[in-house]
């Protein structure tokens, strides 16, 4: 265990937050669009590194366990990106997000 706490999310006046980083005016359940889980995958990306799925997936199961079934999706479709991301093979037709 690194000891690290995974990342935080919140809403404030209907903007999205990630660690304090602002995503726009989604709310994290309504947060649906490509364009905003890579937007989430890339600062997770900038912030922690090659930890970025591991704060990704911690975060899944706080989620989890809260019952936060909304959340739980949203992160899972982040942490794909992650990985696709941080992937040296580009699957066959993906271009660069």
């Amino acid at each position: 265990s690194t000891g690290a706490s995974p990342p935080s999310h919140r809403v404030v006046n209907g903007s999205w937050f990630i660690d304090g980083a602002n995503f726009g005016g989604k709310a994290l359940g309504t947060m649906t669009s490509e364009h905003d889980i890579y937007l989430a995958a890339n600062k997770l990306i900038e912030q922690f590194g090659e930890d970025a799925p591991i704060r990704a997936a911690m975060r899944h199961d706080e989620l989890l366990k809260a019952g936060d079934v909304d959340g739980c999706v949203v992160w899972k479709r982040i942490l794909k990106a992650i990985d696709e991301l941080q992937s040296e093979e580009r699957p066959e037709g993906a271009g660069l997000h």
